[in-house]
């Protein structure tokens, strides 16, 4: 019976095969970027208090920090220095971020974290753009568009690539000197509550 309608039967079959690849791979796809959300998420604050002048990001002064600790319900606050840095070497943006305690959320892959204010650590993506490895030299043009070698001491993984992909980590006070921050400002603030009912309310006090 089907070879008698070979040529139908074989056109719908093609038909049928292409719409369904085409919508696992679409399943496939929207399932993937969900984990990868919720894996980069499960590692975010619940709250990221950012100072806006003129309707654009501005520093935010560290003493906002104090003022938070103390509204109830707060359980951590962090001021963060971090910024973002474009190579035009290999033409990609690179995510610098400052550190003053090892992150819980990222743990390394290989090597350690820097100890040293010429150290720094950094993503997978880092390693493959560069053909780095741990002990290489990795050298960045600071905000004084003067050469900074750092070594690379340790190569980092998470449960999403989103996170460290693009990182480049040293000590804060490195970072500050990198970036021209002065002491006293930070690029944001992270908030953790204990209570995620409480995140509106907290936010509308800040």
């Amino acid at each position: 019976s089907l070879l008698r309608r070979k040529y139908k039967n074989l056109s719908l079959l093609v038909v049928y095969t292409f719409t369904v690849a085409t919508l696992g791979s679409v399943l496939f796809l929207t399932n993937a970027l969900k984990i990868e959300a919720s894996n980069s998420l499960a590692a975010a604050p619940e709250l990221i208090i950012q100072r806006l002048a003129g309707g654009r990001h501005d520093l935010t002064p560290i003493n906002y920090a104090e003022q938070i600790n103390g509204l109830p319900g707060v359980k951590k606050v962090t001021p963060r220095v971090w910024g973002y840095y474009y190579d035009a070497l290999v033409r990609a943006n690179f995510t610098l971020m400052g550190f003053q305690e090892n992150p819980r959320d990222i743990e390394l892959l290989e090597g350690r974290m820097p100890t040293d204010p010429e150290e720094c650590a950094v993503g997978s993506g880092i390693t493959e753009i560069f053909g780095a490895e741990i002990g290489d030299q990795l050298v960045l043009i600071d905000s004084r568009d003067q050469n900074r070698l750092y070594e690379i001491t340790g190569r980092f993984k998470t449960a999403s690539n989103l996170l460290t992909n693009d990182l480049i980590m040293m000590q804060e006070e490195a970072l500050r000197e990198f970036f021209d921050i002065p002491h006293g400002l930070a690029t944001d603030i992270a908030v953790e509550v204990y209570n995620q009912r409480e995140v509106k309310t907290l936010a509308k006090k800040i």
